[in-house]
């Protein structure tokens, strides 16, 4: 029993020892076990932070060989070798996206000597133009390699001038005896990684080709790498160090055994289950770093690819970030204004032009910008930048929508002009009828007339035409109606029977010269209306009168060549290119504080479309402008294309003839009326369609012809025809009207092919349809 104490005893005295022996156990396992992870995590994280090193170096090798590459291409398709360079170096943004670049180059090889014959850009750190490069050593060795290899080759480290860090030479050889270089600094080489990857850590690059040379070093602190590798530089060997920051290792064990030091067993099992759950959190918090990550690229992908224009202003007011629509809206090349202010002119609708501020708030707010490539409207907004860093530009091309606009817009205005001179012109030409018809008749009654009285009423009747032919140019201006190419003008004449209206218009202050072609070199005919050349000649001396207000010279000249050509040139203020571009739109005007109303120069583009002509113009401020219009030449004398109708007779038994006058207005009516009566017609006159087919009911066995307006009150002409062919199909019918022939047939008023009298007409004119249309019925 006492044995049995004792033991029990001894076993109760060893059970803290065994339990203490037990627990240091535990924990001289675990600090051992956790010593061995920690060195083992920091070698895998130094082993991967040196991989990330290695790639870096290797891909900004690779993008700096592309740069050697665009080089080769460049200079192979230009001789210029100092704008080649600049190109390139334009392309890559040469040093600011490739920081150990000091210059790109260009070497010739003479002889023996391997010269420098360009460099971009220029520096007092590269070699100088007409350098001889095999004096030295290694630049000589890589341009062996460059040459037998047909390669990209990389020289040794050379030293640098002054005390100045070694640099390196990469050759690539583009021909027989040239060579294009890239002269580069290591040590910026190194610098530029820690803005391109995520390099960490202390990292040292090495030419181990020969002997171990140091050329960069993050952080020189003359210690060794704890982890190396090696990269091929274009033929040398460059290693690649790493040593993490901080303490040279144990710092991981240090701190897993100082926990376990000062911890018991169960608290260890707290902290592993605590290293557990942020284990898990560290990769939720991994994989939603990722997502975010991707999410920033997207973003990047969608604002660079966008077609809304989008640049970034830092508080700076300096331009940090500009997408390729912003590039090409702007009219640069991509990347030109970063760095710089932004120094945007716009125009506001509501002021003049000014700076673009971007600290103010923009929701949509309409301008015009001026770019590299002409003025742009757009539509802006302005806010703060997610981070509120600095300022978000967003501007949407609106120009071509604007232009269409615009272009609508003038076309609602066009329609109105037209609809509007169509009415006029239509009055107008019963208000002439008359006029014309009664001086007319007094003119050709036989009456006997004091030769001044005849002169007066032959003016009166002059007048009257011109009055017509300005109808025509309304209608012209409006897009109603064409000029008629069929009279053939002799050009020089109308010129010179203008001379004395033309220096009425220049006035005393401008000198006018009018140049004609000389005997025996051919008469500038041309197909075109006298008074279409009148309007034309008007229009373009009184603009140049205008551009002229202090006086000068004004030239019009006619030349017969291919073409007869009609140019008016003054020595004024000229015009620059937006003004030219609008020149010939209507309403537009440089003169509308002096009454310009922008109809002069289009009614000149009317009457030139509508004569087959074209017109041009030349023009530089401060200099003066030519504007010429080309006519089609003609051989046949004036007029001879269409021949004057004669005055037409009344046909045999004339007085046996009776004629159904159909005209609302009085006046034209009663003319109408006097004049077939004189030529021994009966005529039976109305004033609206429905009396005219009551007298037709009444009297159609003795009715010969229908004479009708086309716009009565009521029924119209057309119909009135319509409503008498279906009891007489064989009586002929003449329209009259104020609209022209082609308006009247587009509109559906009167079908193609009816004959049609336009007013203002003549008596000749209304007796030979009259009496043509009795002799063509059946």
């Amino acid at each position: 029993m006492a044995r049995q104490l004792a033991v029990l005893r001894r076993g109760q005295q060893a059970l803290p020892w065994v339990g203490g022996t037990a627990a240091l156990a535990v924990m001289l396992g675990a600090w051992l076990w956790s010593g061995a992870v920690a060195r083992h995590d920091e070698a895998t994280a130094v082993d991967a932070a040196l991989a990330v090193d290695v790639r870096a170096v290797e891909n900004e090798l690779a993008r700096y060989a592309d740069v050697l590459a665009a080089g080769d291409a460049t200079l192979a398709a230009s001789e210029e070798h100092g704008s080649a360079l600049a190109a390139v170096s334009g392309d890559f943004d040469l040093p600011h996206r490739y920081p150990g670049v000091l210059a790109i180059l260009v070497l010739d090889r003479s002889g023996t000597a391997v010269v420098v014959r360009a460099a971009h850009p220029r520096s007092d750190r590269t070699y100088s133009i007409g350098a001889d490069l095999v004096t030295v050593p290694q630049a000589a060795a890589a341009f062996a390699v460059a040459t037998q290899a047909r390669r990209p080759a990389l020289s040794g480290p050379i030293p640098g001038r002054d005390g100045m860090a070694d640099t390196v030479l990469a050759i690539r050889a583009i021909g027989a005896g040239r060579y294009v270089g890239l002269h580069l600094d290591p040590q910026r080489f190194l610098d530029g990684l820690y803005g391109r990857a995520d390099v960490t850590g202390k990292v040292r690059i090495t030419d181990v080709s020969g002997p171990p040379t140091l050329l960069a070093a993050s952080v020189d602190d003359g210690r060794p790498s704890v982890r190396t590798a090696e990269v091929a530089a274009y033929g040398r060997r460059w290693q690649v160090g790493y040593t993490p920051m901080g303490a040279a290792g144990g710092s991981g064990e240090r701190t897993y055994r100082a926990l376990l030091l000062t911890v018991t067993g169960l608290l260890c099992l707290v902290l592993l289950a605590t290293v557990v759950g942020q284990a898990r959190s560290r990769r939720r918090a991994v994989g939603l770093a990722e997502q975010l990550s991707e999410s920033e690229a997207r973003r990047n992908r969608l604002i660079d690819t966008s077609p809304i224009p989008i640049l970034e202003v830092g508080p700076g007011g300096n331009v940090e970030y500009e997408n390729a629509a912003a590039a090409r809206l702007l009219g640069h090349p991509p990347g030109a204004i970063l760095g710089g202010p932004l120094n945007l002119m716009v125009h506001r609708d509501d002021d003049g032009p000014g700076p673009l501020s971007v600290t103010e708030d923009l929701d949509g707010e309409p301008m015009t910008i001026e770019t590299a490539a002409g003025p742009r409207w757009v539509i802006a907004y302005c806010t703060d930048t997610f981070r509120g860093r600095g300022r978000l530009l967003l501007l949407s091309d609106e120009t071509q929508r604007h232009e269409l606009q615009e272009q609508l817009a003038q076309a609602h205005r066009m329609e109105a002009l037209g609809r509007l001179a169509a009415r006029i012109a239509h009055d107008f030409n019963n208000l002439l009828t008359p006029i014309g018809g009664y001086l007319d008749l007094v003119l050709t009654g036989g009456n006997e007339l004091a030769d001044d009285d005849r002169d007066a009423l032959t003016e009166c009747l002059r007048a009257t035409g011109r009055a017509a032919a300005l109808v025509d140019q309304i209608l012209a201006i409006s897009r109603q109606q064409h000029h008629s190419t069929d009279t053939v003008t002799d050009v020089a004449a109308a010129v010179a029977s203008m001379s004395g209206l033309l220096r009425r218009i220049t006035g005393p202050d401008r000198r006018l010269e009018i140049s004609l072609p000389r005997e025996g070199t051919g008469r500038p005919y041309a197909a075109i209306e006298p008074t279409a050349l009148e309007q034309v000649l008007v229009n373009l001396v009184t603009n140049a009168r205008d551009a002229t207000p202090t006086g000068g010279r004004i030239t019009v000249a006619v030349t017969v060549g291919e073409r007869v050509l009609v140019s008016v040139t003054d020595t004024g203020t000229g015009m620059d290119a937006e003004t030219l571009g609008r020149v010939f739109d209507p309403f537009f005007s440089t003169k509308r504080d002096h009454g310009g109303t922008g109809l002069g120069l289009a009614t000149v583009h009317a009457i030139a479309d509508g004569a087959g002509a074209q017109i041009s113009v030349e023009s530089t401020p401060g200099q003066g402008t030519v504007l010429t219009l080309a006519l089609d030449l003609h051989d046949a004398p004036p007029s001879s294309l269409v021949a004057e109708p004669a005055a037409a007779s009344p046909p045999a038994r004339a007085e046996h003839q009776t004629v159904l006058v159909v005209e609302d207005d009085p006046q034209v009516r009663q003319l109408t009326q006097r004049i077939l009566q004189r030529q021994g017609y009966r005529v039976l006159a109305c004033g609206s369609a429905e009396e005219a087919e009551k007298r037709y009911i009444d009297q159609r066995f003795t009715i010969s012809i229908l004479l009708t307006d086309v716009m009565l009150p009521g029924m119209s002409g057309p119909e009135l025809a319509r409503a008498i062919a279906r009891l007489d199909p064989g009586l002929p019918t003449v329209f009259m009207s104020g609209y022209s022939d082609g308006e009247l047939t587009d509109q559906g008023q009167v079908p193609a092919g009816t004959t049609l009298l336009t007013k203002p007409f003549s008596a000749a004119d209304l007796t030979r349809i009259v009496a043509e249309a009795l002799a063509d019925a059946p």
